[in-house]
């Protein structure tokens, strides 16, 4: 025992200890691998919280960064998140920066990549056809932006229309307009074979015959069929019918200056709205609704708040002529004269009719499933309703009711008589004649014309373009009979056709409309839908073409939330990817995190280092 503890004592019996320990751990180069190993797995967990971080912040169409790098939302969430996460917060600080702005915005051009192909692959897997919408905007900082919109008919028989890019123009003539397009089909691997519809507005450069985008796109696929939009067409009708009745085109136009007073003059508001502050029994004024004078169907609220309270108007506008400075008492000074006279209120009232139907079909054409033939169909209903109108009764009725409320209303200036004719001495006595017409028959008469313009519009409008194209194909679904003309020109249209129109019209025989048919397929069981194959196909043709271009005109509106006069200096490609992530943000919260990650670290040899494998 003495010997045992001299050895435990000795410096030999201490260096093999020490070599003993030493063998019994791993090696520095395995101490070092299984570090990287662990960093690599706490950095994807941060990056996946980058992703989500930026994801959010793309789907509400907020900016990424500001004008200085701490004032940036991205950073600050982040900051925010990493409170409650060591790993973020750890890299966050590195020195390698994941960070700064070329980082963020190759992520955002992946998410919306991956969201585009998602899209992309529905229609060439379920629909194959598709139709494409096109329509213009101006952004904040001038620049002419192209939206381009894809319709297409999923495995459902849904119809879906979705924004697949936005897209800076040099100059908007047809061609450059059709040559933007075939473009965006290349690069999408939308093959131009497969268009059979084109719906644009109405303007030169898209809908000319000869030199229009339409006509451009007609030269190499002449089966993509042109719809003039619905929704543009009854503002052109509207605006042409009230030209054609001065006395209710003049009362629109002093309801707009109307609207632009009380919305440029803050003074002028209160002084409206505070009519009846001294007398709390009786109920303060509604709002004035401002109207744009380019759309005309939003003025039937505009002009039934100003008939609604046209005393207090009134009193508002004599108040501002006399109170107010030169330049608004002049203005309200004349809107006072204007509106005070029966003829305007006649014409407001006269309005209504008109502008409620118009706003009605405008509303229906801007539904997203909303066909040619629904057009169509809806275009008729309103055609036989203004015939309607165009009733001396009616007329009549309206203009007892007008003069019965200026009676009533002290502030009100009754109807002045026709002016009256002087006859010329040599055929008379130099007498005044008695008028041609009472004030009830002028005034009936501008009513009818403006109704008139409008049915001859309605006819007008609606049989142009190619919708006559369009019916063939719909008779042939609608009454079961096939047209050989029809059935060659399209290539998805199979010998089986006529055989099938017929079976199905025998097992369906109360379906005589594409609506009908349409819920009939979609209730049908898969396997009973295989047995129509030919008749599905001539229905996803129908369904295809475009009524409008309000999906163009909806993602407009994430236009102006996304790049606003603070964020002018936005780059195209930036503007384009978080536009398309805004828009589609239901399809981009469906998209795993770790697909983008995957995308991301694979893209630069300096991530795989970092991140390693996702």
């Amino acid at each position: 025992m003495e010997k045992f503890k001299q050895h435990q004592a000795s410096d030999l019996h201490e260096l093999c200890i020490l070599k003993l320990q030493a063998a019994s751990q791993k090696p520095v180069t395995a101490q070092l691998s299984d570090h990287a190993s662990k960093e690599q797995v706490n950095a994807r967990h941060a990056v996946v919280k980058l992703i989500t971080s930026m994801r959010y912040l793309a789907t509400e169409g907020a900016a990424l960064r500001g004008k200085e790098n701490d004032g940036r939302k991205f950073r600050k969430l982040l900051d925010l998140r990493s409170e409650d996460d060591e790993d973020l917060r750890q890299f966050i600080k590195r020195t390698t920066n994941f960070t700064s702005h070329e980082i963020p915005n190759e992520i955002l051009v992946i998410m919306s990549r991956q969201v585009l192909q998602n899209i992309l692959r529905s229609v060439n897997d379920e629909s194959k056809i598709f139709a494409t919408i096109v329509d213009g905007t101006t952004d904040i900082s001038g620049n002419e932006q192209e939206c381009v919109c894809v319709r297409f008919i999923d495995k459902d028989l849904g119809v879906r229309g979705d924004f697949i890019g936005l897209y800076s123009m040099k100059e908007t003539t047809g061609k450059a307009i059709a040559n933007m397009l075939k473009d965006v089909l290349i690069r999408t691997q939308l093959p131009l074979a497969n268009l059979r519809a084109q719906a644009y507005d109405g303007a030169s450069n898209m809908s000319g015959e000869f030199i229009g985008c339409q006509a451009e796109i007609k030269k190499q696929q002449p089966l993509a069929l042109y719809t003039h939009c619905g929704a543009h067409v009854t503002h052109l009708i509207i605006s042409k019918a009230v030209s054609a009745a001065p006395f209710i085109r003049d009362a629109l136009d002093a309801v707009q200056e109307l609207g632009n007073l009380y919305s440029q003059s803050g003074k002028f508001k209160s002084t409206y709205l505070d009519t009846n502050a001294t007398k709390p029994e009786i109920q303060s004024p509604t709002n004035v609704k401002p109207i744009c004078p380019t759309r005309w169907l939003t003025r039937r609220p505009a002009v039934k708040s100003v008939m609604d309270n046209i005393e207090y108007v009134l009193q508002a506008l004599a108040n501002a002529a006399a109170n107010f400075g030169r330049t608004t008492a002049a203005r309200a000074s004349g809107l006072y004269s204007t509106l005070k006279k029966s003829k305007c209120y006649l014409g407001l009232k006269a309005s209504l009719p008109i502008l409620t139907l118009m706003e009605g079909l405008n509303r229906s054409f801007q539904a997203k499933d909303q066909t040619v033939e629904g057009m169509i169909q809806c275009a008729k209903v309103l055609k036989d309703q203004l015939t309607q109108l165009r009733d001396d009764e009616e007329f009549s009725a309206l203009f007892t009711e007008v003069t019965g409320f200026i009676e009533e209303t002290d502030e009100m200036e009754s109807f002045c008589e026709p002016r009256r004719r002087k006859v010329p001495s040599k055929l008379g006595s130099g007498l005044f004649a008695p008028p041609e017409q009472s004030v009830e028959e002028q005034f009936r008469r501008q009513y009818f014309a403006a109704i008139d313009s409008a049915i001859a519009n309605l006819d007008t409008y609606f049989s142009a373009t190619d919708i006559h194209k369009y019916g063939q194909i719909a008779s042939m679904l609608t009454s079961g009979k096939a047209n050989p003309a029809v059935i060659d020109r399209y290539p998805e249209f199979s010998s089986d056709l006529e055989l099938e129109l017929k079976f199905f019209h025998r097992q369906f025989p109360s379906e005589t409309t594409i609506e009908g048919i349409h819920k009939t397929m979609r209730d049908m069981n898969p396997q009973m839908r295989q047995m129509f194959p030919a008749v599905e196909q001539l229905l996803r043709l129908l369904l295809v073409s475009p009524a409008s271009s309000c999906t163009a005109e909806r993602s407009f509106s994430a236009l102006r939330r996304i790049k606003t006069w603070i964020r002018s200096t936005m780059g195209q490609t930036c503007l384009n990817s978080l536009k398309v992530c805004a828009v589609h943000s239901d399809l981009l919260m469906d998209i795993n995190p770790l697909d983008i990650a995957e995308e991301f670290v694979s893209n630069c040899q300096t991530c795989r280092v970092v991140f390693g494998r996702m």
